[in-house]
């Protein structure tokens, strides 16, 4: 069995090299390079975390029309507010925080319109801190050779972007894990630029 992080990073790296010379010996079909890169990725991850569960709060039934207008209303509802000054107390709505209120405030300070900022968190987080789900990678067909190089190519140019949709990477993440080598990068040199110069991209992708 596997007793610490260094003892699994091998091992992941051993099956990663399994795989890539399985693809080798079919003639180089690269059946297996989508598995081999997100193995390779996780490897090369030196930290994981999981986020706090916060219960799910609702706040005193004070809120003011004016700060409401950006939520989204039924007719009754419009009907209502039209009634009401805009610092009239709205008695009958409870502001709801739900467990990732607070990773959301944190990750979207700069929108300061946005009623619920952790509606975002897991299409921002695509790539970025949580690296594709495992089961995504057995779609190898889907994996030729330019859409890797597009996604190594933004790894280089904008690690801090989150990956495009369409792919066959799927993001659901049933563990809520999250990590990636490009978050170490950050975590490593919080205040400076993040650039591929602080991860070795050649090394994780075994580029010649």
């Amino acid at each position: 069995s596997l007793e610490t992080p260094m003892e699994a990073r091998t091992r992941l790296l051993m099956i990663c090299h399994t795989l890539k010379a399985l693809d080798d010996a079919m003639g180089g079909r690269r059946k297996f390079n989508a598995m081999v890169d997100l193995g390779r990725m996780v490897a090369f991850t030196a930290k994981f975390f999981a986020a706090e569960r916060y219960d799910t709060l609702i706040s005193t039934d004070v809120l003011q029309k004016k700060h409401v207008k950006y939520n989204d209303h039924s007719k009754s509802d419009i009907r209502m507010l039209e009634s009401l000054g805009n610092t009239d107390i709205v008695k009958e709505w409870a502001k709801k925080y739900g467990p990732n209120h607070l990773w959301g405030q944190l990750v979207f300070w700069f929108k300061q319109t946005i009623n619920e900022p952790n509606a975002s968190l897991s299409a921002d987080r695509r790539g970025t801190l949580s690296l594709p789900d495992i089961e995504s990678a057995s779609g190898g067909s889907k994996y030729g050779s330019s859409t890797r190089i597009n996604m190594i190519k933004t790894l280089e140019e904008a690690p801090e972007k989150m990956w495009k949709t369409g792919t066959l990477w799927s993001f659901k993440n049933a563990a809520k894990v999250y990590g990636s080598p490009w978050l170490d990068a950050a975590f490593k040199s919080p205040f400076d630029e993040l650039s591929s110069e602080n991860y070795n991209l050649k090394e994780i992708f075994d580029l010649d």
